[in-house]
């Protein structure tokens, strides 16, 4: 079944790939690029069968915008995916308590966001995994294969490629100036965008540095950057051998 949905999502990176992919299934995809957006399309025309909302969208957040829909009639009993990086069990449990179907950890691996999205054509439910360090790789083939399958074309892949090495490249470049460098709110809303970029190429080691400097004081976080450089570059290089080797 053909499924008309909102997905609310601030990361270029993550929505084009989420976009593309849900696409390809054949289902009818609006992107609300923040929360006064994802709130407008609520109230247009269009009904929604299922909603994707960041947690952390600007100008509304995506708590705010899934207790806004929940007042709506309509979509009283409509599925909502909550997508966070949040770990804690409060952030679960409050948007769970405001309605939401499912919270969902990023980085969500694509294959995975269309099981959910099938589960929840079906009516049932689904929760996905998480790396730990022991068994983190650079670049998960597996990943990018199950992306380029379903996309199911190359131009896609190769677009999609490119805009996530330009936007991770412009984030590195972003991390090393000087008035981000002394912000740590700054620092650890860049990484949480790096980190949900690169979950979305199982690039597990990249997301699990992220996900570390996220939880660090800021003397601690930026001593750690030079790591962090060091790592994106060898992810990039990774993707872009790929690439010239024809394996996605």
């Amino acid at each position: 079944m053909t499924l008309s949905m909102l997905l609310a999502e601030d990361n270029p990176v993550i929505h084009a790939i989420m976009a593309d992919l849900l696409r390809s299934e054949g289902h009818h995809v609006e992107v609300a690029r923040n929360g006064v957006e994802a709130v407008e399309k609520l109230h247009a025309a269009t009904n929604f069968d299922l909603f994707l909302l960041d947690l952390y969208l600007p100008r509304l957040s995506g708590l705010e915008v899934l207790k806004e829909l929940r007042k709506l009639d309509r979509y009283h009993a409509t599925p909502v995916l909550m997508l966070s990086g949040d770990h804690s069990d409060e952030s679960r449990q409050e948007c769970l308590a405001a309605g939401a179907s499912d919270y969902l950890l990023k980085p969500l691996p694509p294959v995975t966001l269309l099981d959910l999205v099938a589960q929840y054509n079906r009516a049932e439910n689904s929760a996905p995994g998480h790396p730990t360090h022991g068994d983190a790789v650079l670049i998960d083939d597996g990943v990018i294969q199950d992306l380029a399958i379903a996309l199911a074309s190359e131009k896609k892949l190769q677009r999609i490629v490119h805009n996530f090495i330009c936007t991770t490249r412009s984030q590195l470049h972003e991390l090393q100036q000087d008035d981000v460098r002394q912000d740590q709110q700054k620092l650890r809303a860049i990484l949480h965008s790096m980190k949900g970029s690169a979950g979305m190429f199982g690039a597990e080691l990249l997301v699990l540095q992220c996900r570390k400097l996220e939880d660090m004081a800021l003397p601690q976080l930026t001593a750690a950057l030079p790591q962090l450089t060091e790592l994106v570059e060898k992810t990039i290089q990774r993707l872009e051998q790929r690439m010239q080797q024809h394996i996605i």
